[in-house]
């Protein structure tokens, strides 16, 4: 996760918000470790046993329910990351066979291709009850759900590859879904969002300028330019690769992958 993964950041907003949950599955011991640690004198945290709905909404739930005045909550799912099979329980087991798979994507291959579309029509579907628990709340707030990278599943015809390799990036591993839901009395008192903000090249490097400028928080230390839903956005140079090897990371769109077309 970008941003906010630094503690400084996730204060602030804790500093102007006055309540904070930070949710995260048991199965990521390793963020467990630091979110513990780097965050237990600001933020509320939780965890929750597992990476399926009713784990997850739960909790969701109940913080929507405490009374604070004003909440930053921070779900974060396991989402998609390999192995693909045990993302997702049976009943989502959609995708079984060869249809609508790539030509070059050998029968080998297949299991592992079917189980991440599975993985990702759960996670979906876990993104979902979490919209819906929000919206059932009747709030005045806002929902944005973003992915901190993507994966490679068998999208080059070239070789046969699953995952990420920072040290050799392509279009798959850096093209995330980025969804803003807004209740009815956030937009009354919010400002209009032009609707070119779909089309704008962004990286979710810039995502604390986003979130700040959606909650209606300054400070110095945020650019409005680097928001997405800023009118006056510039973009942004955008940048892939290995972040200790700063002198390989390379220009997105990468030469021969272009950003994905409209659906």
């Amino acid at each position: 996760m970008p941003v906010l993964l630094w503690p400084r950041f996730t204060r602030q907003i804790t500093v102007v918000v006055g309540l904070s949950l930070w949710a995260a599955p048991l199965v990521t011991p390793g963020y467990t470790l630091v979110y513990g640690q780097e965050f237990s004198q600001s933020v509320i945290f939780t965890l929750f046993a597992s990476n399926t709905a009713e784990s997850v909404v739960g909790p969701f739930q109940q913080v929507l329910a405490h009374p604070a005045r004003s909440k930053f909550i921070v779900v974060h799912l396991l989402g998609t990351h390999t192995s693909y099979h045990y993302r997702y329980p049976p009943a989502f087991e959609r995708f079984t066979d060869g249809a609508g798979i790539p030509a070059w994507v050998t029968s080998d291959e297949q299991a592992m291709y079917n189980s991440c579309d599975n993985a990702v029509l759960y996670n979906d579907s876990v993104v979902a009850a979490l919209i819906a628990s929000f919206r059932a709340a009747d709030p005045n707030g806002f929902l944005l759900y973003f992915s901190d990278h993507g994966e490679e599943v068998y999208d080059d015809p070239e070789r046969s590859f699953v995952g990420r390799d920072e040290a050799a990036p392509t279009a798959a591993m850096y093209t995330v879904p980025f969804i803003l839901w807004r209740s009815a009395s956030w937009k009354a008192q919010s400002s209009e969002i032009d609707d070119q903000c779909r089309h704008r090249p962004y990286s979710i490097a810039y995502l604390i300028d986003s979130i700040a400028e959606l909650a209606g928080i300054t400070a110095s230390t945020l650019d409005a330019k680097r928001s997405i839903v800023n009118p006056h956005f510039e973009r942004p140079t955008l940048l892939v690769g290995n972040p200790d090897a700063p002198r390989d990371v390379i220009r997105y769109p990468l030469e021969g992958l272009l950003l994905p077309t409209e659906g």
